[in-house]
């Protein structure tokens, strides 16, 4: 099929509507609408499945089926699922198309438009937080309240601060990129997101590793060395609290139980280790929606539900009963919830194996562009990185904060296939008119 390419302006509407749905307090609209989201993708730029993908799929469809007959999950959580997870495994696997005279997305003008956006939201975000005291979640507040607000901002900042970061790091230290670098490293930490820091913090590490050159395991080092520091600052006594408390095996660590009892389930439970509960019916984001103790459009069309293994080893560990911001209990550390372990939990170990194949292939295919779009190459390993490891560390799956990640990461694949598309068709043009030249002088 041929791609139909967009104009400027078309563009530019295009990508201000997903940015404007997926950036500011009304963002609750993209994960309904995220079928949607996949086909405006489509429309900048055609693209194809990640072959595999359709495995994914019919995994999908069969666990989750299992899992109504035998009542582990049921039909709401699996049309839930099927409105907000499908449409986010397959951006996770979708390759753009070559052979495009033109990409009609500039990555640059992405980032442009994105700072247009998030400069003004953290602005007034450090206002709210100044005249909030200093509490971090205020910092989230013109971000909206929905799902993990404050937190979600420092996502989404995480994002922009790897690329600036990376200009500076490739030699681009005009005053505007240290401004903006400065400016979103304030902003993180304004956030006050303490797992999404360390989660930065493995992520960057495990860059630097893989990356293998010396003067990047120097830096790794020093990285680790000023993770440590940071962590002993006062700023961080929250996560200090939430590693001895993990240490001492503490009942306040509900997130450590629910990984104790997911792996205590899938030792003893054939048929949750193989199997799954099928869609929703563990800890995923399409469990938490229809729960008794959230409000959204979903819920009120499709009722309250709690699949029993929801209700036994999550909800027990999340509820209105036990949360309060006052008392402290609404933190991280208090969260049962982890999108890896909603992978395997709720479709089982062969859909699991298979999901970590397919990032694996993700990654060797983009090592392809490490010598030809270094930039770009390094930029797209670093998200995926953190993406991974926030992914474990908390429920990200099933969020705008990944159809941002999505976009960004399209966006840039995108443009490191059409130039090279573009790079390969030169060459064969060249040698095309060589040989024509060739044969015409011989003929003379």
């Amino acid at each position: 099929m041929q791609q139909t390419q967009l104009t400027t302006f078309q563009t530019k509407i295009l990508i201000g509507i997903f940015l404007f749905l997926l950036l500011t307090p009304i963002r609750s609209i993209a994960i309904m609408v995220s079928p949607l989201f996949v086909y405006g993708i489509y429309c900048l730029h055609h693209f194809k499945m990640q072959r595999g993908t359709g495995w994914l799929f019919a995994l999908w469809g069969g666990t989750s089926l299992i899992g109504i007959l035998n009542e582990t999950t049921n039909w709401q959580n699996v049309l839930v699922s099927a409105i907000i997870f499908l449409p986010m495994l397959y951006l996770f696997f979708i390759k753009p198309q070559r052979g495009l005279s033109q990409f009609t997305v500039n990555f640059s003008l992405l980032q442009r438009m994105m700072l247009y956006i998030l400069i003004p939201i953290n602005i007034l975000g450090g206002i709210c937080w100044v005249k909030s005291g200093m509490l971090g979640d205020a910092w989230g507040i013109p971000y909206g309240s929905h799902y993990e607000t404050v937190h979600g901002l420092a996502m989404i900042n995480i994002y922009v601060l790897f690329y600036l970061g990376l200009q500076l790091f490739h030699g681009k230290r005009d005053l505007k990129t240290i401004a903006l670098f400065t400016f979103f490293l304030v902003s993180l930490f304004g956030c006050q997101y303490g797992l999404g820091m360390i989660c930065l913090f493995v992520s960057v590490l495990a860059y630097l590793l893989i990356s293998g050159r010396f003067k990047t395991v120097a830096l790794a080092l020093i990285i680790t060395m000023l993770g440590s520091w940071l962590l002993t600052l006062d700023a961080f006594k929250y996560e200090q609290a939430n590693i001895m408390k993990a240490k001492s095996n503490s009942n306040d660590a509900r997130k450590i139980e629910m990984f104790t009892d997911f792996f205590n389930n899938v030792s003893h439970n054939i048929t949750l280790c193989v199997a799954g509960t099928g869609a929703g019916g563990y800890n995923s984001r399409s469990a938490l929606i229809l729960s008794p103790d959230f409000t959204n459009p979903l819920k009120n069309i499709l009722g309250t539900s709690t699949p029993p293994y929801f209700k036994k080893y999550i909800y027990k560990l999340w509820n209105k009963k036990i949360v309060s911001q006052s008392s402290f209990t609404d933190g991280t550390r208090n969260k049962p919830y982890s999108s890896m372990v909603a992978l395997w939990a709720e479709h089982g170990m062969f859909f699991f194996v298979l999901f970590c194949s397919l990032l694996y292939k993700n990654y060797k295919d983009l090592t392809k562009y490490k010598k030809k779009q270094e930039f770009l190459y390094q930029y797209i390993l670093l998200l995926d990185l953190f993406m991974i490891v926030s992914l474990v560390s908390h429920l990200w799956l099933e969020t705008s904060e990944f159809m941002v990640y999505a976009l960004m990461r399209f966006v840039c694949l995108a443009k490191m296939t059409n130039e090279i598309s573009s790079t390969l068709h030169a060459k064969k043009f060249r040698l095309i008119l060589n040989c024509l030249l060739y044969t015409s002088d011989a003929a003379d």
